[in-house]
């Protein structure tokens, strides 16, 4: 192993050890595996306190890895505690030891029928919300570009989501150079951008924008539709273009979200105090999945703007994201920053068009693309 590629990682948070020396740490059980390598969690075995930790096991190509997430600092990513050397492998210690990830959540949210259990399982979703964007603005404040964030590499302890697996993530060299050149690669193709399924573009931050956008449109699903939604959304866009894609989705995820307006007409708008809170704010969720997934590149809304629009008090249905957020991301609601305009607002309630049911909404094209449902249902835009 080169020491070089071992360069900005302080000495006191790596250690070496030679073939003559035990792994220092005791693997209990496998968390996961995949093409960058296996996580299991492990106990120091010198350690008398007996705390656990996950561990990354990977090959050389994306020890990036570990200088990329040693200097993030924020609640809802993946702690940094040291890396070594042992043999062969490579190994980054990180924290907490998730209890699931968000793509088993949503498929069990998805499977359970309405009572209490979804109930709270809805509550968490609806927070963590406004929590995956302010994990995702510092990650672009910091100059990091993920480029793989899907269900699965947000891991979830307890009652907090964390992003994790920067395998492939960028670390932007400038401010305003916000794209860089490549293939395609090891994304996962369910949930990449438009752009990264191309090999000759330019891969900007929105990459991350629309990932996280496409978990957003599954988050309102859930909000908001029946049980077992999520599912017949894949369902409906696999009948519709031969892939699960969102990326080769455009005009399915319009009538979907067409379809989850529909739902909330009839249920919510005509009942103001509806009790089912979940499904009153989960209305949001769709509503900023639609400004996220913009395909047109010059209209595309960023991680700052969309912490703009939560903490913006006269957009109350957007404001919710922000209120139900944990403690530590909740932003006081404040006057309108001058320095950074909307980037797009909707049209008033009255001035609406919503189908006359949910599933009068899957048989008819709300728009014949996406600029035409901008003019329909944006009151202004960027």
């Amino acid at each position: 192993m080169s020491s070089d590629s071992l360069t900005n990682i302080p000495e006191d948070l790596h250690e070496d050890f030679g073939p003559g020396d035990q792994d220092p740490y005791q693997s209990l059980r496998l968390l996961g595996h995949g093409g960058g390598g296996s996580v299991d969690e492990v106990m120091k075995k010198e350690d008398s306190i007996g705390e656990c930790y996950a561990r990354k096991q990977m090959i050389e190509q994306l020890q990036e890895e570990a200088r990329t997430i040693r200097r993030l600092r924020h609640q809802h990513i993946i702690k940094f505690i040291s890396t070594y050397t042992w043999t062969t492998v490579f190994g980054i210690i990180m924290a907490p030891v998730a209890d699931t990830d968000l793509q088993q959540f949503l498929s069990q949210v998805d499977s359970m029928g309405n009572g209490n259990g979804r109930d709270q399982a809805r509550e968490h979703l609806l927070s963590w919300t406004g929590c995956l964007l302010q994990g995702l603005d510092y990650l672009h404040e910091m100059r990091v570009k993920h480029r793989d964030i899907k269900p699965s590499n947000i891991l979830i302890k307890k009652d907090t989501v964390y992003f994790t697996d920067f395998g492939i993530s960028r670390i932007v060299p400038g401010e305003f150079t916000t794209g860089t050149d490549g293939t395609f690669g090891p994304m996962t193709r369910a949930y990449v951008a438009p752009e990264a399924l191309r090999d000759d573009a330019r891969r900007r931050r929105a990459v991350d924008v629309f990932s996280l956008g496409y978990i957003f449109l599954e988050i309102g699903t859930l909000l908001i539709g029946p049980p077992r939604s999520r599912e017949r959304f894949r369902r409906f866009r696999e009948e519709k273009t031969g892939t699960i894609a969102y990326a080769e989705n455009t005009l399915t995820i319009l009538q979907w979200i067409w379809h989850l307006w529909g739902h909330w007409s009839v249920i919510v708008k005509p009942n103001p105090r509806l009790k089912d809170r979940y499904a009153r704010h989960g209305a949001a969720l769709p509503d900023l999945a639609f400004l996220m997934l913009d395909p047109n590149p010059d209209h595309q809304i960023t991680s700052r703007q969309l912490v703009a629009l939560i903490s913006t008090p006269k957009l109350y249905y957007f404001g919710s994201v922000n209120a139900i957020s944990c403690n530590g991301c909740q932003i006081l609601l404040g006057s309108e920053d001058d320095n950074l305009p909307l980037h797009s607002v909707y049209k008033e309630v009255d001035d609406l068009e919503y189908p006359k049911t949910a599933e009068q909404a899957l048989k008819v094209p709300v728009a014949p693309h996406w600029e035409a449902a901008k003019r329909k249902w944006l009151q202004y835009h960027m």
